[in-house]
């Protein structure tokens, strides 16, 4: 029994023994294998990591070769205009030098003309010395002799006068052809370069981005013009790499030409202090595009601001006479083109903007992402509206180009150039404005006359409403005659300065400082283009929207109620009463502590 308990034990040893080496072969293969597939993998990340250097040297090496490419075509271009250039002039160099031939030859002729004369004059008088020494009969002789040199001296005569025709009528001709020539070349110079031309027949849109800071639209401004091919990839990095965060200048870029509309973009700040240059900006633009953020900590900081940029722009933006509003989701990358996230804040902006009285035909939404340059919403597959140069095109177009509508030209900047002309730029709100037309000048009720018209730096024969304009006028003495938001109109139908008119206004939702406004509040008044300030002089009628109750003579006017109020001004104003056809000369915001409070419309000046 002991044996047999013994030769278990060494059984169930060598068992153990045996399951050990086993586990021990299986470890081994284990770590084996661990170690093949780490090395695999590292292979991978080798090979992963040198196909990302190769395609990273092959992206490099196709961007050098496009910069080199371009630097090449830069050249060429270059070479050719200088050769052009150097063409011209060995072409005028040697016109020169046979004008210089010809008075050469002309002036030899003339030379010789005048040295035949004198000797045969010379002859003459050698000749009838002779005679008078000579005795009868050899004067006798001589006579027939000195009448035949008389014919001839006459006759060189004759021929050195009409010599001398010729050379002065030719040297008029080329006079004359130095003349013409040197005309068709200015001609030609003022045809290539400036070009006075029929105006582009597209419709004209001033589109101004406004919104919250952050909200990227600097960066979208650049896609914008860069996705217009205004722009090339080169100016692109250089605009990113060149912005600020507290940048307060408003950009402005012209000829931005689509298929159906050329624009002019205004990149507008977002900050709080730049209130003023979005008032001007939205003074003069026809579709505001709203520009808000789709990171959920930025949108809702701004749009529970009440009194912060986002909410601000778009109050000037329905005060001042924008036609239409595009909401530009920005950053929709960074929450992955979420739908949800999308019509979250679509959903929060459309009661907003009902309240400030947009009409929802004239409301558009679309997702964006500057950052990347995605305009078009491809990535968004949930989005079935277009993208976002899609519904500017879709923008209807501004204003009336009746040409029988007095003419309303709102002046942005007045300047004088190098040569002493004043020059103007601003836009045509009404009617059409050719060369050569007297208008009045207001404030000041000035006479003066449009020397020539420019759109985008072309002469153009007329501008019609709508147009960024550049105006040269004459009749006005200084500058300081023409401040902003001075407006040109017709003679027969002049805008005048007023300091004092009746308005209707529609109260926004007013601040827990000032629950009311009564007579005698005052405040800043954005009207069109000019920021003056202004006082509530006197409140007619107040009509409650919910009720559509009026109240005569009321003491008080509250939030969300319509006001027929007088506004005096501190300084005189160009007004008129409201029209949609005689554009934006009767459009008003009253703003106070920098919040928008109502807006309104002129009704009698």
């Amino acid at each position: 029994r002991q044996a047999a308990e013994e030769d278990q034990r060494r059984e169930q040893a060598r068992f153990e023994e045996k399951q050990r080496r086993q586990a021990a072969e299986e470890d081994k293969q284990r770590r084996e294998q661990e170690k093949f597939e780490a090395q695999a993998q590292r292979r991978k990340q080798a090979e992963l990591e040198h196909q990302r250097k190769k395609a990273e040297l092959e992206h490099r090496r196709k961007q050098a070769e496009e910069e080199r490419r371009a630097r090449q075509e830069e050249e060429e271009r270059q070479r050719r205009l200088r050769d052009e250039k150097e063409a011209e002039k060995r072409k005028f160099q040697e016109e020169q030098e046979e004008r210089r031939r010809l008075l050469r030859s002309h002036n030899h002729a003339l030379q010789v003309a005048k040295k035949q004369a004198k000797r045969a004059a010379a002859k003459a008088v050698h000749v009838q010395e002779v005679a008078t020494k000579a005795d009868l009969k050899t004067k006798a002789k001589s006579r027939p002799d000195l009448k035949t040199i008389e014919a001839e001296l006459e006759r060189k005569m004759q021929e050195l006068q009409e010599l001398q025709k010729l050379l002065a009528m030719r040297l008029r001709e080329e006079r004359r052809n130095q003349e013409e020539q040197k005309g068709a070349r200015m001609e030609e110079a003022e045809d290539t370069e400036v070009g006075t031309a029929e105006p582009d027949p597209r419709p004209h849109l001033h589109v101004a981005l406004v919104g919250h800071e952050r909200a990227g639209k600097s960066v979208l401004y650049g896609a914008i013009l860069h996705a217009t091919d205004r722009w090339d990839k080169r100016e692109l990095a250089r605009h990113k790499k060149e912005l600020q965060p507290d940048e307060t200048d408003v950009r402005r870029c012209g000829g931005v030409g689509m298929d159906k509309a050329r624009l002019t973009l205004l990149d507008v700040p977002g900050t709080a202090q730049c209130r003023a240059e979005a008032g001007r900006a939205l003074a003069e633009a026809d579709v505001a595009v709203l520009v808000v953020s789709a990171l959920g900590r930025e949108f809702d900081k701004a749009f529970s601001d009440g009194a912060g940029s986002l909410r601000e722009h778009a109050a000037l933006a329905k005060g001042l006479g924008a036609r239409s509003i595009v909401v530009a989701v920005n950053k929709m990358s960074e929450v992955q083109w979420s739908q949800s996230r999308f019509l979250e804040i679509r959903t929060e902006l459309m009661v907003f903007m009902r309240s400030l009285g947009f009409c929802e035909d004239k409301i558009a939404f679309v997702p964006v992402d500057g950052m990347s340059g995605e305009l078009s919403a491809s990535k968004a597959s949930w989005h079935t509206h277009g993208g976002l140069l899609d519904c500017l095109a879709a923008v209807s177009h501004p204003g009336t180009t009746d040409s029988f509508e007095p003419v309303r030209a709102l002046l942005l900047e007045v300047r004088r150039e190098k040569t002493g002309v004043l020059c103007a730029e601003g836009r045509v709100e009404c009617g059409r404005v050719a060369p050569g037309e007297e208008l009045t000048l207001a404030p000041g009720d000035t006479s003066c006359t449009v020397q020539a018209i420019s759109c985008g730096g072309q002469s153009v024969s007329f501008a019609a409403a709508g147009e960024a304009v550049q105006l040269q006028l004459q009749g006005v003495s200084d500058v300081a005659d023409v401040p902003q938001g001075s407006v040109l109109s017709s003679l027969d139908h002049p805008v005048r300065a007023r300091t004092r008119f009746t308005a209707i206004l529609d109260v926004l939702e007013l601040p827990q400082r000032l629950p009311f406004l009564t007579a005698g509040f005052k405040a800043v008044v954005h009207l069109h283009a000019v920021i003056v300030e202004c006082e509530l002089e006197k409140v007619s009628e107040v009509i409650d929207p919910s009720t559509g109750r009026a109240e005569q003579k009321p003491r008080l006017v509250r939030s969300k109620q319509r006001a027929t109020v007088v506004l005096s001004l501190s300084k005189a104003v160009p007004v008129e009463e409201h029209s949609d056809e005689r554009g934006r000369m009767g459009l008003l915001a009253l703003c106070t502590d920098g919040q928008t409070v109502a807006i309104g419309r002129v009704v009698k000046v």
